[in-house]
């Protein structure tokens, strides 16, 4: 489209062959048939073999994309940019098309041949055996799921070298935009948009919980006055005293009122300074760990607080979240859409949330960590009303 609005006499021509769909039947019936916009996405989808979508998170991207593995019936190449979300995307593919038709390819395995393949976008990537890309050749359709949460750099050699060969190319995600300057590159591997839901649309709809979210104003007896960013981060927000001991608050409040709290963080060390604050009282979801398991237990109620790393902090299904706590340090719009708004907003039928509370931290005295909040504050107005509370 740029071209042919900077050249008039240009024209597009599509030559790619597009082979006939062929339904592949289910092992198991989902547990629910598809929203009333998930089944617009598919079609949608359907109809243009080179196109993206963007729904906001928890809309339901995951049955989008096994019920167009589906519709299509053609061997598929799944990509997820963590080995988290592929693990978890693969866990519900086995379930729904059986383990003899569900491979995975990277995290340690190299299951390619079979019919629907779930891969992590890295391993992809670095493919450059020459049987091994042979291999590849079998597939007929490329998804990619949270397509933005993909580096440029691997997006790139996985659509356009490894999966370069595929006729259907889907890509889905709650937000396509990115951090890296890359935005024109990513519009011509992800093609035009033809479906859009928002965080907004969908909870005046009643599919996503309503979020309100509390400030708490903190000070930081931290010496620290460089202009480093990421120092500034460590000695003023992430190992503030301040924010621990009101986080440590917050989680005995939770523990006394049975409020599951999801808290997320960024470094490991945190997480100790929690442990020795509160004790052990909650799970640890961080990259080396089951988070699958973890996730599962949350949801069934067995856990009431998991404090989990970026490992959780994008596309894992927290549904009877009723309490986000953000301790970590970004100003990425992306991340904090993912990461906390993108957590607290699921709706759990079998707790009845239909809300959520997202806590996060102003240092007062640190500028720069003042313009940080401020970014993630007009985020946090974009889905519900902000309030602030001092912390003595």
């Amino acid at each position: 489209n740029r071209l042919e609005n900077l050249f008039p006499a240009a024209r597009f021509v599509d030559n790619v062959e597009y082979p006939e769909f062929k339904l592949i039947p289910w092992q198991k019936m989902p547990d629910k048939e598809p929203r009333y916009y998930q089944a617009e996405a598919i079609e949608k989808l359907l109809d243009n073999p080179l196109s993206h979508i963007e729904f906001a998170t928890g809309a339901g991207k995951s049955l989008i994309i096994l019920h167009l593995v589906k519709k299509t019936g053609l061997p598929s190449v799944v990509v997820t940019p963590s080995a988290s979300i592929g693990r978890q995307l693969y866990n519900e593919a086995i379930e729904l098309f059986g383990k003899k038709n569900v491979g995975l390819f990277g995290d340690g395995k190299k299951e390619i041949g079979k019919k629907i393949l779930i891969s992590i976008a890295k391993s992809v990537a670095m493919v450059e055996e020459p049987e091994i890309l042979e291999q590849f050749k079998m597939y007929k359709v490329c998804i990619t799921d949270e397509s933005h949460q993909v580096p440029s750099e691997l997006l790139s050699k996985s659509a356009l070298n490894t999966l370069a060969h595929c006729p259907y190319r889907w890509f889905v995600s709650a937000t396509q935009e990115r951090n890296d300057g890359r935005d024109i590159m990513l519009e011509g591997i992800i093609g035009p948009k033809v479906h859009e839901k928002t965080i907004n649309d969908l909870q005046n709809e009643g599919f996503l919980a309503r979020i309100e979210t509390m400030v708490v104003n903190v000070t930081s007896k931290d010496k620290y006055s460089g202009s480093n960013t990421l120092k500034n981060n460590q000695h003023h927000f992430l190992y503030n005293k301040n924010i621990l001991s009101a986080i440590t608050m917050f989680i005995q409040e939770a523990i006394s009122s049975q409020i599951p709290t999801l808290i997320l963080i960024d470094e490991k060390d945190q997480e100790l300074a929690i442990r020795n604050a509160v004790g052990n009282v909650y799970e640890f979801a961080h990259g080396g760990s089951d988070t699958t398991a973890i996730v599962d237990r949350f949801n069934s109620g067995e856990t009431l607080i998991v404090v989990g790393t970026s490992a959780v902090s994008v596309g894992t299904d927290f549904r009877p979240v009723r309490l986000t706590i953000n301790w970590m340090a970004n100003r990425s719009s992306v991340k904090v859409k993912q990461g906390a708004i993108g957590r607290s907003t699921r709706i759990c039928t079998r707790t009845g949330k239909k809300d959520c509370k997202i806590i996060d931290f102003c240092v007062e005295n640190v500028d720069i960590l003042k313009r940080h909040v401020n970014d993630r504050i007009k985020l946090y107005k974009e889905v519900g009303p902000v309030s602030f509370m001092d912390w003595e």
